[in-house]
């Protein structure tokens, strides 16, 4: 009796939601695989559809009266629930980000008030030195 390798239509059999190419690429990248049988992507697939599922409903539990599900809903989530412990590292280094590309906006502002300020101050100067030559 020898195995079979599961024909294509064992992926459309599972109607998994993620593109089986993508999946193939991703398992792929890893040099110590070989290669993939088709029934193990659709696995991989159900499998990243299964955990989005739980990490989203776990996130709107806690967000119902808003109704809203943002990047911090999910890193609360996340950061709160034991299953998703091991995505912890991956949200420090977002939250890194999302401090620093906040502190970005906060400089930018302040650029910008100064501009507006340094712009309304360099107006009034030179309307009053065109006034003053009108005068003379």
């Amino acid at each position: 009796m020898s195995k079979r390798e599961p024909r294509k239509s064992t992926i459309k059999k599972f109607k998994t939601k993620f593109p089986a190419s993508k999946i193939k690429k991703i398992m792929h990248s890893n040099e110590e695989i070989g290669k993939v049988s088709n029934i193990s992507i659709a696995l991989v697939s159900i499998s990243a559809e299964l955990f989005l599922k739980d990490l989203i409903e776990n996130s709107t539990t806690t967000v119902k009266e808003r109704k809203i599900l943002n990047v911090d809903s999910l890193i609360n989530c996340i950061e709160t629930n034991q299953n998703f412990d091991f995505l912890i590292p991956i949200t420090k280094k977002f939250r890194k980000k999302q401090l620093n590309s906040q502190k970005e906006k906060e400089k930018e502002k302040q650029n910008n008030k100064r501009r507006k300020t340094n712009n309304h101050n360099s107006s009034k100067q030179n309307s009053n030195s065109v006034t003053k030559e009108q005068k003379n």
